[in-house]
């Protein structure tokens, strides 16, 4: 019984150390992140259909504010480049207030 403890402590180490296995490299997630980005909508009705966003591009280390709809998708890709072990920009970045400005997400 101890033995088996003892190869179960290790396969879960293993596994932490070893990254997620994926077809998309972190280059990949990063051009995928910056395409759903730029083909944002980015219109609103009200600040409630505004959504902040994260940043993982190392050319855009805030992120920003867009639709909601968007958020969502960028936040998919960023949660995927969490999982993949991919790095990130680690800035401390100023508070983004949520606000619909003549019908754009600003």
């Amino acid at each position: 019984m101890f033995a088996v403890l003892l190869l179960a402590g290790c396969a879960g180490r293993a596994a932490d150390v070893v990254p997620p296995t994926t077809s998309t490299t972190c280059a990949d997630l990063v051009e995928q992140y910056r395409q759903v980005l730029a083909a944002a909508a980015g219109t609103c009705e009200s600040d409630a259909d505004c959504a902040v966003y994260g940043g993982m591009d190392p050319d855009n280390v805030c992120g920003g504010m867009t639709d909601v709809d968007t958020a969502r998708a960028l936040t998919r890709i960023s949660d995927e480049s969490t999982e993949a072990g991919c790095p990130r920009p680690g800035y401390s970045c100023p508070a983004i207030l949520v606000r619909c400005t003549e019908g754009v997400c600003r």
